[in-house]
């Protein structure tokens, strides 16, 4: 037997990033929304297949050790790289669309 199913959720989310050299942290509301359907086999097991929006609304998050600039000096094998780095706090909004598939087994 197909059903379908709707679905709607609304929280707080944590992000963390870590990006070649730096990591960052941030927090912020969120919410998200789900459709599909799904199909009981037995009555203890059902397989699904739905989509799922998530956002995060305005994230700040602090990046440490940014790189920022760099100056080389010297040349050929005395060649001297030295990179500026700083923390830097950025903010954006996250969202992510998946599609899901799986099992639910009832107890």
């Amino acid at each position: 037997r197909v059903v379908p199913y709707i679905g709607a959720g609304v929280g707080y989310a944590i992000s963390d990033i870590t990006n070649f050299n730096t990591s960052g942290k941030g927090d912020a509301p969120a919410y998200q929304m789900m459709v599909g359907l799904s199909y009981k086999f037995e009555a203890n097991l059902s397989m699904y297949l739905g989509y799922k929006y998530f956002k995060m609304e305005k994230v700040t998050q602090t990046f440490k050790n940014r790189i920022i600039s760099f100056t080389q000096t010297g040349s050929g094998a005395s060649l001297t790289t030295t990179f500026t780095k700083t923390d830097i706090d950025e903010s954006y909004d996250y969202s992510s669309h998946n599609i899901e598939f799986g099992a639910r087994f009832f107890f």
